[in-house]
């Protein structure tokens, strides 16, 4: 997928979120975090703990106030 002008594409969006959740793992390794964010970072961070297929990527919206619950293995 393109980037918008001066955005970053969807690819560029999964590794800083990526980036961030283990930054995430690291500090708080067997506490539980909140993350308030937007769908576009929810949707990254859901693709990337549940892998689902490339299809059912774009499937996945938090509607406002919503919320998604993961357990993190150590292999996240």
């Amino acid at each position: 997928f393109a980037s918008p002008p001066g955005g970053e594409s969807l690819f560029e969006l999964s590794l800083r979120v990526a980036g961030g959740l283990s930054q995430i793992r690291s500090r708080w390794p067997s506490q539980k975090v909140v993350l308030v964010t937007h769908a576009g970072v929810a949707r990254a961070l859901n693709a990337i703990l549940t892998r689902p297929a490339d299809e059912d990527v774009f499937r996945f919206l938090l509607r406002n106030g919503e919320q998604a619950i993961y357990e993190l293995g150590r292999g996240v």
